[in-house]
């Protein structure tokens, strides 16, 4: 079952999104998102699986996060935080309902507190690879690693990005995707704000990820 276009559900207990993705865990669809009071929920958008209507069961992850992201893969949802200390936390999330799994810190990353991050999984790069980029506030870090805890990286940190550079320009939430014919190419789309006159525009950028071929 699949989510059908221009349906829209009401998702408790908040109303605004601070971060938000989209998952499937087996044949369910998903919705992980943080709230503006910090709490990181999930919540089932169809009746797969559950006596339920869609968007009517929601379960609490953590009470603590400022941002998310997913890696979805046959039978597990890899959830990421970064809490409100910047700190980042996994959650390897296997079954809808239920106490989920402590949270993991993922100690081995950024120096400094994230405030935004953008992950991934690369089936096609040799070796497969999960990717993140976080951001805090003035570079961006690409991390690569064969493993989803990036316990295992397959090479140092990489910046990709430094907004001390031009400070006139502020570059912020960078997103990462690479193309499935791709092996080591990643696009990087993010938002820049201009300093002086306030005006927001999107762009991208391309990078090589680091220590995959």
């Amino acid at each position: 079952m699949s989510i059908h276009p221009d349906i829209y559900f009401v998702v408790t207990p908040a109303s605004q999104f601070i971060s938000k993705t989209y998952a499937t865990l087996n044949g369910t669809d998903l919705f992980f998102y943080v709230n503006e009071t910090n709490a990181l929920s999930v919540v089932n958008m169809n009746s797969a699986g559950v006596t339920a209507t869609p968007g009517s069961i929601t379960y609490t992850l953590s009470v603590s996060a400022a941002w998310t992201g997913v890696v979805s893969l046959t039978g597990i949802c890899n959830v990421y935080f970064a809490d409100i200390n910047g700190a980042m936390w996994y959650i390897p999330y296997k079954t809808f309902g239920g106490p989920p799994p402590a949270p993991v810190q993922l100690t081995d990353l950024t120096p400094e507190p994230v405030v935004t991050f953008s992950v991934i999984y690369t089936p096609q790069t040799t070796p497969p690879a999960y990717m993140m980029m976080t951001f805090d506030g003035v570079y961006h870090r690409i991390y690569v690693a064969s493993d989803p805890l990036f316990e295992t990286l397959l090479a140092p940190e990489q910046i990709t990005f430094n907004n001390a550079l031009a400070p006139t320009f502020f570059v912020t939430e960078p997103n990462i995707a690479m193309h499935p014919l791709d092996t080591v190419n990643l696009t990087v789309f993010c938002q820049q704000l201009n300093e002086n006159t306030s005006v927001v525009s999107v762009g991208f950028y391309g990078v090589a990820a680091p220590g995959v071929s």
